[in-house]
């Protein structure tokens, strides 16, 4: 896979340094750009800059200047896996992995459940990898959704019922036995209104389903929880980072 780096945008310092290493400017959201090589991998000279630097890796060979605020880490995420979009994701992912760890998740969830699973949200839903599993063979209604317009339009043309932007923070029609995020949650690039308008869309004893890459943004995530939802929290280890359900218990006192 190539190499990918999101950007301050307007950083003529550090847009010199990169075209120097080989990378050019791919495309720009408001704040921040993403540049691209054109070779696999990279070099031990680009690996020690981005040391350097303080870049984070987030997805295989994809870094992303080190963010605080959820609204910019939503922006640089977003711009990274616009670019990603399609072929070049498809190519990058172990699906077989990913197809485990969704199982895995649901499989988890179930054991926790005393009803059934009638309606799912996959939440980050790329383009429709949960497809390539059994478990929405499982599912009477399956709803997706993505922050990227090109994995929502994909899913969407392989049948999946996709929620757009404006639906997901106005989800008042939906209430969901299960909530899954299969390799979302360690970006750390969900605005906390949006997580707790999730949980607000659980069902009294809904399963809110999460792994963490290599356990990293646990504790960001239970950060953004409000103290309003009666939650149970379940934490297991796994291969693909912590496993974490939360089982929605009893009702939520309203402010």
């Amino acid at each position: 896979m190539r190499t990918f780096v999101v950007i301050h945008r307007g950083r003529l310092d550090l847009e010199k340094d990169l075209a120097l290493l080989g990378f050019r400017e791919l495309r720009c959201s408001d704040n921040f750009s993403v540049w691209g090589n054109e070779r696999e991998g990279y070099s031990h000279k680009t690996a020690n800059y981005f040391r350097e630097k303080s870049y984070l890796r987030v997805f295989e060979s994809c870094f992303v200047v080190k963010l605080e605020e959820s609204e910019f880490r939503t922006e640089a995420i977003q711009l990274l896996f616009t670019e990603l979009a399609g072929e070049t994701y498809s190519t990058g992912i172990d699906l077989h992995r990913n197809v485990q760890c969704y199982e895995t998740l649901y499989e988890g969830a179930r054991k926790l459940s005393t009803q059934d699973f009638v309606k799912v949200l996959d939440f980050g839903c790329g383009p429709g990898t949960v497809l390539a599993s059994k478990i929405h063979h499982q599912i009477e209604e399956l709803v997706a959704y993505d922050i990227v317009q090109e994995n929502r339009e994909h899913s969407s043309l392989l049948g999946m019922n996709v929620l757009q932007p404006t639906e997901i923070e106005n989800l008042n029609d939906y209430l969901f036995d299960l909530i899954i995020c299969s390799y979302v949650l360690h970006y750390q690039s969900i605005e906390p209104k949006i997580l707790n308008k999730l949980i607000d869309n659980l069902k009294l004893g809904g399963i809110f389903a999460a792994n963490f890459h290599k356990s990293v943004g646990l504790e960001w995530f239970l950060n953004c929880l409000e103290s309003r939802h009666k939650l149970k929290l379940v934490k297991r280890p796994s291969s693909f980072g912590e496993l974490v359900f939360l089982v929605k218990d009893g009702s939520d006192e309203k402010k």
